[in-house]
């Protein structure tokens, strides 16, 4: 598995996660407001509080992930696409030296 796949199934992951759960918590407020114990407003409200936490922790984990990613591409020393950009930038320049002698 590359690092691209584990950061998709982990991201993807998180994802569902949040899904899953704000359809959960819909299904107890629902029950709430059949019960009476909630207005539908303020079922709404704590659904879309909900909601916006999770989002938030979801940029969290998205940062978190991206920095530990970056942390273990660094440590293992890997070339970067930049990296790879100016070696084959480079190699194009000294194609053209060498063909013009």
């Amino acid at each position: 598995m590359t690092m691209g796949d584990l950061f998709n199934k982990t991201f993807y992951f998180g994802l569902g996660a949040l899904t899953i759960t704000k359809e959960k918590a819909e299904e107890i407020v629902e029950t709430w407001v059949k019960k009476g114990e909630v207005s539908r407003d303020e079922a709404k409200t704590w659904v879309d509080e909900f909601v916006a936490k999770g989002e938030k922790e979801k940029k969290v984990l998205e940062e978190t992930i991206n920095t530990e990613l970056n942390n273990i591409i660094n440590e293992a020393n890997l070339a970067t696409k930049e990296d790879i950009t100016r070696l084959e930038e480079k190699i194009e320049e000294l194609k053209g030296i060498i063909e013009s002698r």
